[in-house]
């Protein structure tokens, strides 16, 4: 496996956040009012403009419904 960089996984990361929200049929807006987090941050996570701390994972894990592992469960190949 080659060099990966910081940023490759943010967005990885928010490639498969964005995928799992369209799975369950939320919007930005709608994980917002689950989550409380606010659905600019959630698109920017989204777009890998930002990285996630473990709080905002787990909140995002909780409202998702799914496990915070889940959320960090991606192959990276398969992101891009």
């Amino acid at each position: 496996m080659g060099y990966i960089s910081n940023d490759d996984y943010i967005k990885a990361f928010g490639s498969h956040l964005r995928k799992i929200r369209n799975e369950k049929g939320l919007t930005c807006e709608k994980l917002e009012e689950i989550t409380d987090i606010d659905a600019k941050q959630i698109s920017r996570l989204e777009r890998g403009e930002r990285s996630p701390n473990l709080t905002t994972i787990y909140y995002l894990a909780k409202g998702l419904g799914v496990k915070p592992t889940e959320l960090l469960d991606f192959d990276f190949s398969d992101e891009q």
